[in-house]
């Protein structure tokens, strides 16, 4: 993917779990190595949260939720559902129902973004596809449905 704009040019490119920026400066190469998707929560604060409380809030909140259709899940990143915690510093709770037919697995979470609106995070699972809705009581859903987008992005193919 190459961006230009007056002057500079950007090529974004991925090489296994890392995204590679390469640009030119002053007739100087530079390039820089991201790693993907451990970059998903720099822009969230993560917080602790137990499972009630989690659960009386989002069903509060889950109905003006921006949601993401199911995508299928990128297995370089996520093997099973029980590595989803680690891109979210172990700050998800389950709260898959205790009667589950479709057997799938639901995280929730809680985090604030930099403006300091604080948002509910829903992931729901199934074996090889897995869906985001982010729900907040404030009016930030721009928000919202950037962090689903970005997510999505990062961790689907």
């Amino acid at each position: 993917m190459l961006y230009y704009h007056d002057h500079l040019s950007v090529i974004l490119t991925f090489e296994e779990k890392n995204l590679i920026l390469k640009t030119r400066h002053e007739g100087f190469p530079y390039s820089a190595k991201v790693p993907l998707p451990l970059s998903v929560n720099k822009f969230m604060k993560l917080k602790m949260v137990h499972q009630g409380e989690y659960k009386r809030q989002w069903k509060n909140l889950k109905g003006g939720s921006v949601k993401s259709k199911y995508k299928h899940i990128n297995a370089k990143f996520i093997r099973d559902h029980t590595e989803v915690n680690k891109y979210f510093d172990n700050c998800l709770v389950d709260v898959t129902p205790t009667l589950n037919p479709k057997r799938k697995r639901k995280y929730g979470g809680v985090f604030v973004l930099p403006d300091g609106s604080e948002h509910y995070l829903r992931i729901t699972m199934d074996t090889s596809r897995v869906k985001f809705a982010v729900a907040s009581n404030s009016n930030s859903s721009q928000y919202a449905d950037w962090v689903v987008q970005y997510l999505s992005y990062l961790l689907t193919v």
